[in-house]
């Protein structure tokens, strides 16, 4: 049963028909994208956006030396220099900050831009890959989806990084679709450079590398083209991706590569890289039946259906892809290769994110517009899909159990946390109950949707359930706006000497609104040795203080950030900062806000 898949063409059409209201609608979607990005960029970042005080911190540390250019006219004034690791994004930077000046609006715009950016990319790779329908529907989860639209409020390296190999998903799929060889092979070329621009601002993406190649092996095996051909477009995007990262290494990697080692080395060793295989199943577990922290919680929670329909290509893709069309209508506008391309993208990402010791949510933003791009395509055509539902087959089942399972056991510990609810015994007992009723109903579900009572239109439940959830969380986001990290920099501004240094792991992100000098401070990276020398004084430390005080400086520096010294008591976004004086030259300071 259900060895042929036939598409249903009867849940909504393969484009959208350019009508008044239609134009309106279209009008209406942009304007709020670009608004909702816009309003208030100087407003703190949401704080259930992300577990990790990067929310604070990051920010600072990504835009340190185009700041110091713009201040103090070099890009090197102490051991920090993130400018190495993503030097694209730092020029790019650099002649914002020298035009309009140095300041957190003037940095999120650049994100702002990007993310916008990104929609565009998403349209036209999902338009050329599939259609307009599927298309609109990306376009509208990139632009209006809480989790991308939030984080490209903030001046990351992520979403530049993002837009770039979205944009590298735009040019393969409008290469698919290309008859022109020439035409085919230069965007398959861009593809393989905008993968290598997307590696070089965000070193993350090496993940990306095999998509291109398996996306052209797997249509070569399909038949969709010829052996000689798709050894061309093979060549054609290893040509632009080495090429494009021959000349990275060459013009900036050779010539830093003692400190890009020293640093990637760092980030490697005490960040991303599990030491034994025990740590490396204990990330796992925690990414897939975590609670507070891991992205299959996270994702369930703030983006479900958009979650849920990209497990289900995950889990049946396969099936469906290597189904020949039946009719012109069905075919699309490319093979499907872009579409292999994308699942490649979001699962492979998922799964690097899964294994590495430190996974904040900020850094799921290099999945994002694949998890839109493969929500939109199932979504686009849910006929082509059906048989998740209705196939009686053993595999489709079990499928079905293991799916619904996961999906009931994310949505009890929603509810019932593994801490502080129920007893650690008695949250493992319910959790396992739920997994297993939702799995069992979810293996029977042919029997089930045979009622009538059952019939619903599928489509309108999960779009309109995108939507509530989606205005949930941007509601709760507009009411809890607050400004902490703008008025902690205007008060330090006001606060304290012209020209004084902020030295700590929280500095560059107190000093995005002010024209004080900021020196990060990372145990085993950067100015560590001698911390209370850097600058120019005269100097304060700022660090995460009370419940979170830094073992740190506790521990190397007791004196200095004893509490009878502290300063200034600052409260940004959720934590604590204390402000501690380096010289103690109380009597010269010019406090002029203080409590």
């Amino acid at each position: 049963m259900n060895a042929r898949i036939t598409p249903i063409a009867t849940e909504q059409p393969s484009s959208i028909r350019r009508t008044p209201a239609t134009v309106v609608l279209i009008v209406g979607a942009v304007a709020l994208m670009a608004a909702l990005r816009l309003v208030a960029l100087t407003s703190d970042a949401y704080l259930r956006l992300d577990w990790s005080a990067g929310l604070l911190t990051d920010e600072g540390f990504y835009i340190h030396n185009a700041r110091n250019i713009a201040l103090f006219g070099a890009a090197r004034q102490d051991e920090f220099n993130n400018s190495l690791i993503s030097p694209v994004l730092h020029a790019l930077q650099t002649m914002v900050f020298l035009n309009f000046g140095p300041s957190a609006v003037s940095a999120r715009l650049i994100s702002v831009a990007f993310g916008l950016a990104t929609v565009v990319f998403l349209f036209v790779g999902v338009r050329a890959a599939v259609g307009h329908r599927a298309a609109a529907l990306a376009a509208l989860f990139a632009g209006l989806d809480h989790i991308g639209l939030l984080f490209s409020r903030m001046a990351l390296m992520d979403t530049p990084a993002a837009t770039a190999a979205t944009g590298a998903f735009a040019a393969f799929a409008c290469a698919s679709a290309a008859t022109d060889k020439r035409r085919r092979w230069a965007l398959l070329a861009a593809s393989g450079v905008l993968i290598a621009l997307a590696f070089v601002t965000r070193s993350l993406y090496v993940y990306l590398f095999p998509a291109p190649f398996a996306a052209l092996w797997w249509s070569l095996r399909r038949g969709e083209v010829s052996r000689i051909q798709a050894k061309a477009d093979l060549a054609a995007v290893g040509a632009g991706l080495a090429g494009a990262l021959a000349v990275y290494y060459v013009v900036w990697a050779l010539p830093h590569q003692a400190e890009l080692s020293r640093m990637s080395s760092y980030y490697l060793n005490h960040q991303l890289l599990p030491q034994s295989v025990g740590k490396l199943g204990k990330n796992l577990l925690s990414a897939v039946f975590g609670d507070y922290r891991g992205i299959s919680p996270y994702l369930f929670r703030h983006t479900p259906i958009l979650f849920c329909l990209a497990l289900v290509a995950i889990g049946w893709g396969t099936r469906v892809l290597r189904v020949r069309p039946e009719s012109p209508a069905d075919k699309g506008h490319s093979s499907g290769a872009p579409t292999v391309f994308v699942i490649l993208w979001m699962s492979v990402g998922w799964a690097a994110l899964a294994l590495v010791n430190y996974s904040p949510t900020r850094y799921y933003v290099t999945t994002l517009p694949a998890l839109y791009a493969v929500a939109a395509i199932v979504l686009s055509d849910l006929g082509r899909w059906s048989f998740v539902v209705h196939s009686t087959r053993q595999a489709d089942r079990l499928k079905r159990a293991v799916l619904g399972g996961f999906l009931g056991y994310h949505s009890a510990t929603a509810l019932v946390h593994h801490e502080g609810t129920l007893s650690p015994t008695w949250t493992v007992v319910v959790l396992t109950i739920v997994a297993i009723v939702v799995g069992r109903t979810a293996y029977s579900l042919p029997e089930v949707c045979c009622r009538r009572r059952f019939q619903i239109n599928k489509y309108a439940c999960l779009v309109g359930g995108w939507v509530l959830v989606n205005t949930y969380w941007l509601g709760d986001w507009a009411t809890h706006m607050k400004f902490t990290q703008h008025e902690a920099s205007l008060r330090l501004a006001a606060a304290l000497p012209a020209g004084a240094t902020i030295i700590g792991d929280v500095a560059n992100g107190l000093c995005l609104d002010n024209r004080l000098r900021a020196v990060n401070v990372i145990p085993g990276l950067c100015n560590d040795k001698s911390p209370t020398t850097a600058g120019i004084a005269p100097r304060f430390i700022a660090i995460l203080d009370d419940r979170w005080k830094e073992k740190f400086w506790t521990e190397h520096y007791p004196k200095l950030v004893s509490p009878e010294r502290r300063l200034m008591k600052l409260d940004v976004l959720r934590w604590t900062v204390g402000i501690y004086p380096v010289e103690d030259e109380r009597a010269s300071m010019t406090l002029r806000s203080w409590n």
